[in-house]
């Protein structure tokens, strides 16, 4: 189990190494006839992939090759009702993401005295700009990756880890532990500013493990819930997908850059590298606290931990 996760660890340190050293190759090829911003959302994008098949192929490699587990004991359901319960998790990230908007555009126009809502406006008035056929056939690649890279996520993170340190100390040790796991894998959060760590970085790091922790507390409890990982997968791949499709149209609306490739490019340095403490970054903490005190409140856990060992 151990060699697993630090396996997915290296997965995912393995991806932000090629996404940095992509970079580094943009200073070698910026005189040449290569598109900058194409080059770096190709590389975003394939990195992302591949890491997530890497993820998928070593997770049904132990559990299914050595634990001799097939895919309904990692909570993948392909029946009618799985798919009703991703298509719900669909409309559930969805809706966290305007959720997670609407407040955070009510905390700045509380704190801007206007500005916000003027801004509001003129990104709506120039909605046209976004009709563009290679803008829609980005949403479309986005939304087949982020579908890998959820699904990725939830098979290790829900699927195995919590299915199998729930069945050795209890549902609320596997519940903490994944999640607590799972946030793991965000720990770059810490080094936006290289190895040495300043206190600034110290705190928003810390915000924003603690995001991704309850992050994984609710897709847990979805898990547990549905007896599956398909709502979960599905709510983790909507708002991954969101997110960044709304930065995307952010940044196009307000002509921080002029092509589609180079503001998904931008949209993802902005959804992985936090260098200041934002209210979208407090705003996604307390409110994945939240969802997560609901979805307890109203659910619970299993009363006997056996029912705990397949989701």
């Amino acid at each position: 189990m151990v060699a697993i996760w630090f396996a997915a660890q290296a997965a995912a340190i393995f991806s932000l190494v090629i996404v940095a050293f992509s970079n580094q190759l943009l200073f070698w090829i910026s005189d040449t006839h290569i598109d900058i911003g194409v080059f770096s959302a190709l590389t975003i994008i394939v990195t992302v992939f591949l890491s997530s098949l890497a993820m998928i192929f070593l997770v049904l490699l132990w559990s299914v090759g050595a634990e001799r587990k097939n895919l309904a004991d990692l909570g993948v359901r392909s029946d009618a009702t799985g798919w009703r319960q991703y298509g719900i998790g669909l409309v559930g990230g969805l809706l966290f993401v305007l959720s997670l908007v609407l407040l955070v555009i009510g905390a700045q126009e509380i704190f801007s005295f206007g500005t916000t809502s003027e801004k509001l406006i003129n990104l709506l008035s120039g909605w046209d700009n976004l009709g563009g056929s290679k803008f829609w056939m980005m949403v479309v690649v986005l939304a087949v990756l982020f579908a890998v890279q959820g699904a990725s996520e939830e098979l290790f993170c829900r699927g195995w880890l919590l299915g199998a340190l729930a069945a050795k100390r209890g549902i609320v040790f596997g519940l903490i532990m994944s999640s607590f796991l799972f946030a793991s894998l965000h720990i770059h959060y810490f080094f936006n500013d290289g190895l040495a760590i300043s206190s600034k970085q110290l705190l928003i790091g810390s915000i924003a493990i603690g995001a991704m922790f309850f992050m994984g507390i609710m897709f847990g409890l979805f898990s547990i819930r549905d007896r599956s990982i398909m709502g979960a997968a599905g709510f983790h791949s909507s708002f991954n997908f969101f997110a960044v499709v709304f930065s995307m149209i952010a940044i196009l609306q307000s002509e921080e850059a002029k092509e589609v490739m180079e503001a998904l490019s931008q949209a993802f340095s902005k959804s992985t590298s936090v260098q200041d403490l934002t209210p979208a970054l407090v705003v996604q903490l307390v409110l994945s606290v939240l969802v997560s005190g609901f979805l307890f409140w109203r659910f619970g856990l299993p009363k006997s931990e056996t029912s705990s060992e397949k989701l």
